[in-house]
């Protein structure tokens, strides 16, 4: 076997140019390793007076030690990603034929005649703050794709000029908690990391229909693998006049193969229990709940987050 194909074992079934540009595939055993980071693992800091060590203490939210849970959400989230991009190979021609009738659509009808036929997963973390969700998510991600934002050339093959291709976006879910809103945080997001201004062509569509072809039509143009959305309160959700309107915004993007990563407040996704065909396509990746470490009842409490955390 190839180097590459042993790297990436989804070119087994062909060239993937989206597949190319994340980091090698890991195995589950080689995740906690691949996760660590230790930005003082290299320097003599013991050598320096104590009054002079202080300087460095600001390096500990740099210091990532991850745990079996978040071992086993950061393997999910790895299916997810690559998952998605394999469904969307661009040099398959019927992908090619799909985009550019995704182009030409003008209603949401329209888009929705271009989903997949194997539509993408999703996930759900829920946590109360402080238990390092959203850092987990952004470390897992920061490790299987080191290059947030990948630019690729001409493609004939792959029938574009240039791309720009976003292996994933975090988004933090809207505080007005609006479809609007939604739309804009989904935008604004993607011109911070791009430095676009789609923004202004949102502004531009007449209604909340055109709002929601348009950010389709972006997020897949774009090839984002993965679209996290983080910050999920009750009130953006469960107890929001719109979150069926999100949730359902969420499952359309999926269907499109783009996977969505749900992560916030167990009580933002209650609702998503009413229904089992809701709950399974986001639990297609699993419905993961971080909880406080219970006194001898978490053996990672005292095997690996308390040695992790006293090796800074």
């Amino acid at each position: 076997m190839s180097n590459q194909r042993r790297d990436h074992p989804e070119l087994a079934l062909g060239p993937n140019p989206l597949l190319e540009a994340l980091a090698p595939f890991l195995p589950v055993k080689d995740l906690p390793a691949a996760l660590r980071r230790e930005p003082l693992a290299n320097v003599d800091w013991r050598s320096l007076p104590p009054e002079q060590r202080e300087s460095l203490l600001g390096l500990s939210d740099d210091h990532y030690w991850p745990i079996s849970p978040h071992v086993h959400v950061a393997a999910e989230i790895q299916l997810m990603l690559r998952s998605g991009l394999m469904q969307r190979n661009p040099m398959s021609l019927e992908e090619q034929r799909r985009i550019n009738m995704l182009a030409l659509a003008d209603s949401v009808n329209g888009v929705q005649l271009q989903s997949l036929r194997k539509r993408a997963g999703g996930s759900i973390l829920a946590a109360i703050t402080g238990l390092g969700k959203s850092t987990l998510v952004e470390r897992v991600l920061s490790v299987l794709a080191p290059q947030q934002v990948v630019y690729h050339g001409e493609r004939r093959d792959c029938g574009w000029s240039v791309l720009e291709q976003v292996t994933y976006l975090i988004v933090n879910a809207p505080s007005n908690a609006t479809r609007r809103g939604l739309f804009a945080a989904i935008i604004g997001a993607l011109d911070a990391l791009l430095g676009t201004n789609y923004a202004a062509d949102l502004k531009r569509q007449k209604n909340l229909d055109e709002a929601m072809v348009f950010v389709a039509k972006v997020l897949s143009f774009h090839r984002v693998g993965m679209l996290a959305i983080d910050e999920n309160q009750p009130n953006t959700l469960a107890e929001n006049v719109w979150g069926d309107e999100f949730v359902q915004y969420f499952l359309g993007l999926m269907n499109l193969g783009i996977p969505v990563l749900l992560i916030g407040n167990p009580l933002a996704f209650s609702e998503l229990d009413a229904s089992a065909q809701l709950l399974r396509r986001f639990v297609t990746h699993g419905w993961h709940v971080f909880t406080p470490a219970t006194p001898g009842a978490n053996s990672w409490w005292s095997n690996q987050f308390l040695p992790g955390a006293i090796r800074f």
